[in-house]
């Protein structure tokens, strides 16, 4: 019978940043106490990315939608100046 004495290998905890990033359940526990404390108070990394990331979104769909109803008032200007 093996003794879990000196022989035995030390158990280590591994943090899979890869995982997480794409698991969309992750437990709380498993960040540090500072990545908690950002957590808590929506200031953490990748919930200020994923808020940026938001705002980008809509901005080009509002500047989309600028340029579409933008786009008859070019036309017709463009086809007064050129004499079409």
């Amino acid at each position: 019978m093996a003794r879990a004495g000196s022989g035995a290998k030390k158990t280590r905890v591994y943090r899979d940043e890869v995982k997480e990033r794409h698991t969309t359940h992750w437990d709380v526990d498993m960040l540090t106490q500072a990545e908690f404390d950002l957590y808590m108070q929506n200031r953490a990394p990748w919930q200020i990315a994923k808020r940026r990331k938001a705002r980008r979104g809509a901005l080009k769909v509002i500047a989309f939608g600028l340029f579409l109803c933008a786009l008859p008032t070019l036309i017709f200007w463009l086809r007064r100046l050129l004499g079409v």
